[in-house]
């Protein structure tokens, strides 16, 4: 009897902490009249090429890319940042999606692999 009502205590805490990070996720679609928040939420949970996991750096080229930045700024961003980008095709599929010109993910794919080129090789044990 102790064993279950343990077990039922530890889910219950585990359902309160997870409960304002979904309510907070639901109000975000219900504001912006996307959907259905169950939709939302498994979306949300489940990388696809319509909602990949962005890798570091590319969220923010999205951003600013939607905040209507110049092309050329971006090209600058991307030539001068220290981020090796190695998109994935889901990504790369996105980055099209989302309207950013396929000659910057070009440049970011050649940026990442001449910073990896760069990146000293690990030495030998």
């Amino acid at each position: 009897m102790k064993t279950s009502n343990l077990w039922f205590a530890s889910l219950a805490a585990a359902v309160l902490v997870s409960t304002p990070a979904l309510c907070a996720q639901d109000s975000n679609v219900a504001a912006s009249g996307t959907g259905t928040a169950a939709k939302a939420s498994v979306e949300s949970r489940q990388p696809s090429v319509n909602n990949p996991r962005l890798s570091r750096g590319v969220s923010d080229l999205l951003k600013m890319q939607e905040k209507g930045i110049d092309k050329n700024v971006l090209r600058s961003y991307i030539e001068n940042s220290p981020i090796a980008y190695q998109p994935t095709v889901e990504e790369i599929i996105y980055l099209h999606q989302q309207g950013l010109p396929d000659d910057l993910t070009t440049l970011m794919i050649h940026h990442g692999a001449q910073l990896r080129a760069q990146a000293p090789a690990p030495s030998p044990s």
